[in-house]
């Protein structure tokens, strides 16, 4: 619980109600017992457990289940209402309401929805100590938005009007070693690396490449970085590309320096279950 002036707690922790959330639609409410404690036996795997309805403060943590008991510790934050209007213009002048817009805000491995009404508006309850990416768009319009927003601990956040941007479609191919070898996901164990377009102001979209390196992004004008977003897989970024509507901006081709790895083969001529080559005759082949 969060802690007054006088180090007094303001939650009563005993006997809250909690949701816990997992992967297939798994969804289970448990009760904290009077020392504030949640004991629960859950399958393995990756979990949120959340509570959103204690006056000020959000309990949203996740926590991972192994094959083994565990003991987590989970914290309040404040809870901060984000509200904004979502609109798109109709021409140079006029705009109108982005009615039924799907929001997304992400902060890591957390992920926040809702969606716009009738008028554009817009309102989601966040834990307040977190920053996150609001992302919103439209595939029928080819319009869409990113941008950055910190609550820091605010009880309300007003984004007011917010502008859908028209989207450029951005192709792009991957190669390996050189600009010449097209990627091949068949020659790397079926990978297909994700592409990141990072925007001025530090917001990433992404997109998976085909298994033959081919990628598609959905960007606003402006200037971009791209780049890798698994650095094993040493894709050599690219920085300063602006997108615009000229067609020689919506291509982009990266490469990935894939390093070799050096593997030493000994062939043993046994008919014999032994550890070591050089127990047999002929040792090596």
């Amino acid at each position: 619980s969060p802690l007054d002036n006088n180090g007094a707690a303001i939650i009563d922790t005993a006997e809250q109600n909690f949701t816990i959330q997992g992967s297939d639609n798994f969804n289970i409410m448990v009760t904290s017992n009077n020392d504030g404690e949640v004991i629960v036996e859950l399958p393995i795997g990756d979990y949120t457990i959340e509570q959103s309805d204690v006056s000020e403060y959000y309990l949203f943590s996740s926590i991972s289940v192994t094959n083994q008991d565990e003991e987590v510790d989970v914290f309040y934050s404040v809870a901060s209402e984000i509200t904004g209007t979502i609109l798109a213009y109709v021409n140079e002048t006029a705009t109108t309401e982005a009615e039924g817009l799907p929001i997304v805000l992400t902060s890591g491995d957390y992920t926040f929805t809702t969606t716009t009404d009738t008028e554009g508006n817009f309102s989601v309850i966040v834990p307040g100590d977190l920053e996150y990416v609001l992302k919103a768009s439209s595939e029928a319009a080819n319009l869409g938005l990113g941008r950055n927003v910190i609550p820091s601990d605010s009880l309300l956040v007003e984004l007011g009007d917010i502008y859908l941007e028209p989207l450029i479609t951005v192709t792009g191919n991957l190669y390996a070693y050189d600009n010449t070898t097209e990627w091949n996901a068949a020659h790397f164990n079926g990978i297909t690396p994700t592409i990141l377009a990072i925007d001025e102001n530090g917001v990433e979209w992404d997109a998976e490449t085909s298994p033959n390196g081919e990628f598609i992004l959905e960007l606003a004008s402006g200037v971009y970085r791209f780049e890798g977003a698994q650095p094993e897989y040493n894709i050599t970024p690219l920085d300063g590309w602006n997108v615009t509507t000229y067609v020689e901006d919506t291509m982009v081709d990266l490469t990935a320096m894939i390093e070799p790895v050096e593997v030493e083969v000994f062939v043993c001529l046994s008919n014999d279950d032994v550890e070591q080559c050089d127990e047999n005759y002929p040792a090596f082949a």
